[in-house]
């Protein structure tokens, strides 16, 4: 049976007040422009994950996902701002060779980290199809397991304790994005690079979360 991420309290309640801070400035923005409600727009993303964690010896791509809500303002015909609240699986996926004097041991390690993450970006359509985003990117770390395995063995989990890796998380998010793909303009597809710039792991140098994600999004009720 797969184990519960444990979380510690204390971080629950910031996150949960900065997501509540969140709603209340979307609903001010949403009283003050209630002559224009038709700029504000909900969706909903979901994306394929390939992540690493950056000056670790042997650090690999690992797969993930991105999954969670967004709000976007038009700000022109060409221009919006999009906030989101997103869950988002990271780490890092590694291997090394044993050499003795039978035959070689093939090691694999893997980190995941699990995310709150939450992006505010601007994005600018430069064509009818195409748009670029960039923006920062607010992430919380809610727990995250090391795995091992030696070569055909089974897998071994143990779980991350809050001492082994840095809670928030901060970088840049950029991407390109489609735009009027269907009659309706409801369907994004979308590239997305972030460049994390604190460091994720405790007691191992410089390490930052870097990701590339593919994903789709969904406008409701544009």
């Amino acid at each position: 049976m797969p184990r519960n991420i444990s979380i510690n309290d204390k971080y629950c309640r910031r996150l949960s007040s900065f997501v509540m801070i969140l709603f209340l400035i979307f609903s001010m923005l949403n009283k003050t422009e209630a002559q224009n409600l038709d700029q504000f727009h909900l969706g909903m993303r979901l994306a394929l994950n390939m992540s690493t964690l950056t000056q670790i010896e042997d650090s690999g791509l690992e797969l993930g996902f991105t999954a969670g809500a967004g709000i976007k303002h038009e700000l022109s015909g060409s221009s919006s701002v999009l906030a989101e609240v997103l869950y988002s699986r990271n780490g890092k996926s590694s291997s090394s060779t044993i050499i003795n004097s039978r035959d070689n041991i093939k090691i694999y390690d893997k980190i995941h980290l699990h995310y709150l993450k939450i992006p505010v970006v601007y994005q600018y359509y430069f064509t009818d199809i195409l748009g670029l985003e960039i923006g920062p990117q607010f992430g919380f770390c809610l727990g995250g397991k090391k795995k091992t395995r030696t070569g055909n063995e089974d897998w071994s989990a143990t779980r991350l304790t809050s001492d082994e890796y840095h809670v928030f998380d901060f970088g840049i998010l950029t991407g390109i994005y489609t735009n009027k793909l269907t009659s309706e303009n409801d369907l994004i597809v979308s590239l997305r690079a972030y460049f994390g710039l604190t460091n994720v792991m405790r007691d191992v140098g410089g390490n930052k979360n870097v990701c590339i994600q593919i994903g789709i999004a969904y406008i409701i009720g544009k």
